[in-house]
């Protein structure tokens, strides 16, 4: 479970809607995959390097810090962005190391473009894990938009929350904002337990763990 939660931070079920120019409806500007932009985030484990390789409707996204790797495999269906496998190599304070692959049993879905506010979805799905599997849900919601400021500046941006449920009754929270053109701008996670993800943020000594946009780089 706690995979997805890292594919959340970078790096949701089925809804169908007719866009509408008065920003009623949010289309994929909110998450543009453009492999010509690379993001740059404060984080709570130094600068974060968040880049996209691919086209069409594969891509690879990769977020990169001195202290992590982290590789999702991103599907493009019909305006709804899917993950099928994540990647990630951790190595912190030099006594701390850990490398792990998940996949899924069907696409988990990321973000069910369009969206309106008072949206809600739920998907559920099993993640493997080497030789684990394990059964979660997600549930997510369009909170609303909120203007909000970040090293980068100020952003207009749609507010989503998800909730990630296992079988163990744990829950992670994961707060996202996104702004039009942009993507990603903000992001919270409130972890429930264990795992790598909980594990960091025991050394660190954190509830809560956070990424703001810093910089945005054309090329």
């Amino acid at each position: 479970m706690k995979a997805l939660v890292l594919t959340l931070l970078f790096v949701n079920l089925y809804f169908t809607g007719e866009f509408k120019k008065a920003k009623e409806n949010f289309d994929e500007s909110y998450f543009p995959v453009n492999p010509k932009k690379t993001l740059i985030y404060e984080s709570d484990f130094g600068d974060t390097k968040f880049s996209i390789t691919g086209s069409e409707n594969s891509y690879t996204i990769t977020n990169k810090s001195d202290d992590f790797d982290y590789k999702q495999t991103l599907l493009r269906k019909d305006g709804k962005y899917y993950i099928t496998k994540t990647e990630q190599d951790v190595d912190v304070f030099l006594f701390f190391s850990s490398s792990s692959k998940v996949t899924y049993n069907k696409p988990a879905l990321r973000f069910p473009f369009p969206l309106q506010k008072g949206d809600s979805w739920k998907w559920e799905g099993y993640e493997y894990s080497e030789d684990d599997s394990t059964l979660i849900t997600i549930s997510g919601k369009v909170v609303g938009t909120e203007e909000i400021t970040v090293p980068a500046g100020e952003f207009n941006c749609l507010k989503i929350e998800t909730e990630i449920g296992g079988e163990d009754e744990s829950k992670d929270v994961v707060t996202e904002w996104l702004a039009e053109d942009v993507g990603l701008v903000k992001i919270e996670a409130q972890v429930g337990k264990g795992g790598v993800v909980g594990l960091l943020q025991s050394i660190l000594g954190l509830e809560t763990l956070k990424f703001e946009l810093k910089e945005i780089i054309s090329d």
